[in-house]
């Protein structure tokens, strides 16, 4: 028997070319669609300095109601604690962006390199065509 007449013929090797292409395209486009929704999430980062500048107004309002004499120094410590709660949300905001856009890549990159790593397992690169 002819080494030849075991392997797939012309058409069944065309068909699974097309295949893997459109595998490839499809994980192309669930890697893409991946990180654009992820990357939507990382719009928290905004959000939460958006809540971080308010609480620092909050704050700033409370220490002027702190120099009324009547109620001294716990709004000064109220005013305190808001203010340090501001920095804080503010510093979160950031790295929660910055999270945000790096997992989005990541992920989008993985799903879309999927094809890719997994045809690298399968048939061999340097597997002989029949001739046409």
């Amino acid at each position: 028997m002819h080494a030849l007449a075991l392997l797939p013929g012309r058409h069944l090797l065309r068909r699974l070319d097309l295949l893997a292409a459109v595998t490839l395209v499809v994980f192309l486009a669930l890697g893409v669609l991946a990180g654009l929704a992820l990357a939507r999430l990382a719009q928290l980062g905004p959000a939460l300095a958006d809540v971080a500048g308010s609480l620092d107004l909050t704050a700033r309002a409370i220490a002027l109601v702190g120099e009324v004499p009547v109620v001294g120094e716990s709004a000064d410590r109220l005013s305190g604690s808001v203010a340090q709660a501001a920095g804080s949300v503010a510093a979160s905001a950031t790295e929660v962006e910055q999270g945000w856009w790096t997992l989005a890549g990541a992920v989008g990159i993985a799903i879309a390199l999927l094809p890719i790593a997994a045809a690298g397992r399968g048939v061999p690169a340097a597997a002989p065509r029949p001739p046409p």
